[in-house]
């Protein structure tokens, strides 16, 4: 079967025979757009010798035709082999009898070994303030307590932590801006466990509020 590179290369070499030499210097019918530098470039190199006969001309507006399809199909070949080499961040869930534990595929892209951008909750539920904010290269570690005592507690790791889901008692899989999400909780709070592709982030809040849960999770922001 014949490739597509091959097809327009056969195709360029017949259509050159149809076309009078000038029309491959003519600006409004050559298929290309080059910088003003390189059409000096062939405007000289077309006038530098008067005595080149007609077939020469035609040999090289061939060559020139069959060069730029050349570099056309070499660089589209370089960014279709760079695309299909493209790494992407993919997990590996291990389904036990009482938790799930994913962990982050050898085969995926880097990711940030530290903590190089620090988030937190960009909207909490009325009534809850901030009582307590960490966070180093390694992770991030807050809290949101309102007047019963009761906690949003809200945390950042990087991807290569391992992370372990209660599967236990209540459980389900859901999405945080387009990212896995894991919703798990025991009865007193409810946890989400979910991933940018860069960090792991987990929020925990009582039970009473466990609607608001996502909500919370899809405002999270940079810390300033």
């Amino acid at each position: 079967m014949m490739t597509a590179e091959k097809e327009l290369f056969i195709k360029a070499f017949l259509e050159a025979d149809l076309i009078e030499t000038e029309k491959y210097f003519d600006k409004d019918s050559f298929p290309f757009d080059f910088s003003e530098a390189f059409e000096r470039k062939m405007n000289k190199l077309i006038n530098k010798d008067k005595r080149i006969s007609f077939a020469s001309r035609k040999k090289l507006s061939r060559a020139l035709i069959a060069a730029i399809i050349s570099l056309i199909i070499l660089l589209t070949g370089l960014m279709s082999v760079s695309a299909s080499r493209e790494k992407i961040v993919e997990f590996i869930e291990r389904v036990f009898s009482t938790n799930t534990q994913i962990t982050l595929s050898e085969n995926s892209a880097p990711t940030p070994e530290t903590i190089e951008t620090a988030y937190t909750l960009g909207y909490v539920p009325e009534g809850f303030e901030l009582k307590q904010y960490e966070s180093d290269e390694l992770g991030v570690f807050a809290i949101w307590e309102n007047e019963k005592g009761e906690e949003i507690v809200f945390t950042q790791d990087i991807l290569n932590s391992d992370i372990s889901i209660d599967n236990e008692h209540y459980y389900e899989k859901t999405e945080v801006n387009g990212f896995p999400g894991y919703i798990h909780g025991s009865g007193i709070n409810t946890l989400l466990a979910w991933t940018n592709n860069k960090y792991w982030f987990e929020i925990s809040v009582p039970d009473k509020i466990n609607n608001e849960l996502v909500d919370i999770a899809k405002n999270i922001s940079e810390k300033i």
